[in-house]
């Protein structure tokens, strides 16, 4: 039981810093359009 819930913190700990990155991705997207 311990075993599953340590994968699920991990696998929502993944999705976290996946939302994160992609948002990072598309501030720095937009702002280089804003250069270019």
């Amino acid at each position: 039981w311990t075993s599953l819930k340590k994968s699920d913190w991990e696998i929502g700990k993944l999705t976290f810093y996946q939302r994160i990155s992609s948002t990072m991705l598309l501030l720095m997207l937009m702002l280089l359009g804003t250069y270019i």
